[in-house]
């Protein structure tokens, strides 16, 4: 039996057909997540009946495919048993509005399964990736938004509310900081997430005088490459950034007590530098005097949030 999972990043769904635990097909497609989920349904439909027409033509038995669940990984806060969406933060603001439970049966007859973008990538590590064999760990994703999720003692814990480990991005680590999408002030996102490092870069003193000031786009493929060239502004402005991330993994080492911290996002495309300086800066002001917390970059890509909701789909009472 065949299972989809889909992933609803900002500007790309990514969406995969799994055979057991094999992925037997990937498609991405681009979205503007600003103008909702509504009328992003018809893409996802059109992206998975590619994918279940391909595994019906290479199928042995015949052109049918019969699909067992449907997993979405959504980057918000999820009523994880009631199926539902409870809140966004400016991507697909009206998915709170729509039965995505009967969206699945009545276009693939097949259960849904819905939970948050972060935990179901901690999930993939962990069962598939970078943290397999760990019974504790924090995964952290670093893109638009800052996202992260908790595997405690070998269990994938979601709290009363289903958010518990999800709001890492929204933890306070400048008081009275910038104002955040969330309402919160000072919040890690607000502080180093790629939305707001135009607002960083622009609102710092030396800016006009940078290569920086005359790209395009700032993003932080921009900044890495302006700041390995050895421009002084863009150099603060990452390391700045650096020890906001820094920080942020001490406290959820501090607050859970993991084994190990994963990275995951498309920053680490600057992995290089990033993770020495993090585990430099976690090394020296992690309070952990039984062990040594590594930091580890998630192995499995696009695939680590799709990987992780069919998981839980096929086995729910485990996760």
């Amino acid at each position: 039996m065949l299972r989809i999972g889909i992933d609803l990043g900002g500007t790309i769904v990514k969406i995969g057909l799994v055979d057991g635990e094999r992925l037997a097909g990937h498609i991405t497609i681009p979205v503007d997540s600003s103008g909702g989920l509504r009328g992003v349904l018809p893409k996802i439909e059109k992206a998975v009946d590619e994918l279940l027409a391909s595994a019906s033509a290479g199928a042995k038995d015949g052109p049918a495919c019969p699909v067992a669940g449907v997993a979405i990984a959504f980057a918000g806060q999820v009523d994880v048993p009631g199926k539902r969406v409870v809140a966004t933060n400016k991507k697909y603001d009206d998915a709170y509005e729509l039965d995505l439970e009967a969206w699945a049966r009545g276009r693939w007859g097949c259960p849904l399964f819905i939970d948050n973008d972060a935990r179901m990538a901690a999930v993939g590590e962990w069962r598939y990736g970078a943290g397999r064999g760990a019974n504790n760990l924090v995964m952290m994703t670093i893109g638009t938004g800052i996202g992260t999720a908790v595997i405690n003692d070998g269990r994938v814990f979601r709290g009363g509310h289903s958010q518990f480990g999800c709001l890492g991005g929204h933890l306070t680590v400048r008081v009275g900081g910038r104002k955040c999408t969330c309402g919160n002030l000072g919040c890690v996102e607000a502080e180093s997430g790629s939305w707001a490092l135009p607002i960083i870069a622009r609102e710092s003193e030396g800016f006009e005088q940078s290569p920086l000031a005359h790209e395009k786009k700032i993003d932080y493929e921009t900044l890495f490459r302006i700041a390995g060239s050895g421009d002084e502004f863009s150099k603060k402005i990452r390391d700045n950034c650096m020890d906001v991330w820094g920080s942020a993994i001490v406290t959820y080492i501090h607050a859970y007590d993991p084994d190990m911290v994963v990275l995951g996002g498309g920053v680490l495309r600057s992995a290089e530098v990033i993770v020495p300086y993090l585990q430099h800066h976690v090394d020296r002001y992690a309070w952990t005097p039984h062990h040594r917390v590594p930091i580890k970059c998630a192995q499995l890509g696009d695939t680590s949030a799709i990987l992780g909701e069919v998981c839980c789909l096929a086995n729910p009472q485990r996760q």
